[in-house]
């Protein structure tokens, strides 16, 4: 029995080895077959991505090619649009009619209905510019340029050169603009001074001379700051900056409020700087009767500057916001003067005891005399 049952063993364990010799090997080269089936499967959809990448990526880069080339043809285009128009404008000017596409530009360039210079696209690139705040649009880069050298030019350094200054600012401003209001009126009272000055007027004519030019150099000091320094602009100054485009305020008002800053604010500040530059005092010898005389240029001025500002305007205002000639009046330029020196007599003996001490009474003064400023700009036109 027991080697009958290991007969029958052995015979089961070949018949086994016998089945699995026979089958495996298809199996496993099936198996073979189906793992190279797959990887070829595989390389191709990895093949196909790629292509779709790389496909995907010329025609981005056609695109951006195209849009480059459409970029460039249209500015060339533009270019071309420029300088046609001026060959245009000047063949109309010249009268040359050979050229048959120029007749239309020659028949409006003799009825001078040409509405923009012949190179259109520069001249709206100028227009673009604004210049003093929206105030008023500029004529292009000349223009610009022209504005920068007046409104930020150095200091003067004669009494001559002042109202010269004065004038250019004069001419550069809109008529309007509220900072050419009291320049109009100041550069008066300057021509005048230069004359008194030069026929003997004053007991010290170089103090005075000296004084003039510092009190006008404080002015355009605060003009150059409101144009390259915005936040440096004195606080006496700023009231009247801030405002000279507001078409609600009256040109006497724009021109009541600078000669609020320029004595109350500059002239103590001028007084000061100028004994300190030529080695005296306020009280020395003839300053304070040259200083008083300077009251009887301003009476001469004053029927001038008063037919430089439009009485209409201010009535028609106090008819809207009734008293308010009675405050215009109440600004006395004599007495604002006096105090002036005072406030000079006072900076004067600060400076003495301490510099801080002197900055302190002075900054006081600042923040006390723009406060006055915005009081004389009050809106009253609708």
């Amino acid at each position: 029995m027991r080697e009958q049952a290991g007969q029958i063993r052995r015979g089961r364990q070949n018949l086994l080895e016998v089945i699995q010799d026979k089958q495996l090997g298809p199996i496993t080269q099936h198996k073979k077959h189906s793992f190279e089936r797959g990887a070829r499967a595989d390389l191709a959809q990895a093949q196909a991505l790629a292509d779709r990448g790389q496909n995907a990526r010329r025609i981005r880069h056609s695109r951006q090619v195209d849009e480059r080339r459409a970029v460039g043809e249209r500015a060339v285009q533009i270019t071309g649009q420029g300088d046609r128009q001026a060959r245009l404008a000047n063949a109309g000017r010249t009268g040359d009619r050979h050229q048959p596409h120029v007749f239309p530009q020659y028949q409006l360039a003799q009825r001078k209905q040409l509405p923009r210079p012949a190179n259109e696209w520069r001249w709206l690139r100028g227009q673009a510019t604004r210049r003093l705040d929206g105030l008023h649009r500029s004529t292009g880069y000349s223009r610009a340029v022209q504005g920068d050298t007046v409104l930020a030019g150095p200091p003067v350094n004669s009494i001559d050169e002042l109202p010269d200054r004065l004038t250019a600012i004069d001419q550069f401003l809109p008529f309007a603009d509220g900072l050419a209001c009291f320049n109009r009126m100041y550069r008066l009272v300057t021509e005048s001074v230069k004359q008194h000055v030069g026929a003997g007027f004053f007991a010290d004519p170089d103090w005075m001379s000296q004084l003039d030019i510092v009190f006008g150099n404080l002015y355009l000091d605060a003009v150059r700051a409101s144009v390259q320094q915005p936040d440096q602009v004195p606080r006496a100054w700023a009231a009247l900056l801030d405002r000279r485009a507001d078409p609600r305020v009256t040109s006497l008002q724009f021109a009541l409020a600078g000669m609020n800053a320029h004595i109350n604010r500059d002239l103590p500040v001028a007084v000061v700087s100028t004994c300190a530059t030529l080695g005296t005092a306020p009280n020395d010898g003839a300053h304070h009767t040259d200083f008083q005389r300077i009251n009887t240029v301003l009476a001469q001025v004053e029927p001038t500057i008063r037919q430089s500002v439009s009485n209409a305007v201010l009535q028609s205002a106090d008819q809207a916001v009734p008293g308010l000639q009675d405050v215009v009046a109440n600004f006395d330029m004599v007495k604002a003067r006096e105090t002036a020196w005072t406030n000079a007599a006072t900076l004067w003996t600060l400076r003495q005891i301490s510099s801080a001490s002197e900055a302190d009474f002075l900054g006081g003064l600042d923040h006390l005399v723009g406060f006055a400023g915005r009081g004389l700009l009050v809106p009253v036109l609708v």
